[in-house]
């Protein structure tokens, strides 16, 4: 695998103008495509028609409050330290505290359930 990638390298600094016209060309390609394909960008991915699609929109039409989405907070010191155990305890209690917010239907303590799995154990 060495001698197949000092080949490759080696090749590819003898013949450097080839090597950069093949790349531009590969990312003119890689632009043309896109444009005349993709058109724009999309954050969400949507295939309509899949039995998960379906109960999605049946939820939504006969139990709107059961169609929530759901969402993930991540939280990291300022200096990069591992959390320590007070400020478990403090964001345990803003946890606490965000079940009882209007609207939000479930909130899992992730310090909860590590010392639940280590219980089991």
């Amino acid at each position: 695998m060495a001698e197949l990638l000092y080949r490759l390298g080696h090749g590819a600094a003898r013949r450097t103008w080839i090597v950069f016209t093949a790349w531009i060309a590969v990312l003119i390609g890689v632009g043309i495509a896109f444009s005349a394909g993709f058109g724009t960008l999309s954050q969400g991915i949507t295939i309509p028609g899949t039995p998960t699609a379906q109960v999605t929109e049946r939820l939504q039409q006969e139990f709107p409050e059961a169609a929530g989405g759901s969402g993930t907070i991540v939280v990291s010191t300022s200096d990069g330290s591992p959390i320590s155990e007070s400020q478990q305890a403090e964001l345990s209690d803003l946890i606490d505290q965000a079940s009882d917010i209007d609207g939000v239907g479930e909130v899992m303590d992730p310090y909860a359930t590590a010392a639940q799995r280590a219980e089991q154990s």
